[in-house]
């Protein structure tokens, strides 16, 4: 292991890759894309604690929410990809199911190895 708070799983999903390590503030899930045979859209199960819900937001990203308070306890910040190149890929989330967060990613003209990235944060504080 690089470092205790990363794991690395391998053969995650056909000519994929998914690297999960912790932030100062959260966690961040990179998925490498091997080859054209990887599933997509790319779907990551995620639970919920009680009484809070996915609310998109107008950057692309989702914020959790306490729907009966309005606050925002944490974030997912907007999706980004990268391909083989450098070049950037169109990446976003899309209406969510109950418990799986998906990430569509427009890699018709990508170079593999390709890298599709979600960043979770929490909520900033008041200052």
């Amino acid at each position: 292991m690089p470092r205790p708070t990363m794991r690395v799983f391998t053969g995650a999903a056909a000519d994929t890759d998914v690297v999960v390590f912790a932030t100062a503030d959260g966690a961040a899930w990179l998925t490498v894309v091997h080859g054209p045979d990887a599933p997509a859209p790319f779907r990551y199960v995620i639970t919920l604690p009680e009484g809070l819900a996915l609310e998109p937001m107008p950057s692309g990203g989702l914020d959790f929410m306490h729907p009966r308070y309005g606050a925002t306890v944490g974030r997912l910040y907007r999706p980004w990809a990268c391909d083989a190149m450098f070049r950037p890929l169109p990446a976003e989330y899309l209406a969510q199911e109950p418990a799986v967060l998906t990430v569509n990613v427009d890699s018709a003209s990508a170079s593999y190895p390709f890298v599709v990235g979600v960043v979770y944060g929490s909520a900033p504080r008041p200052a």
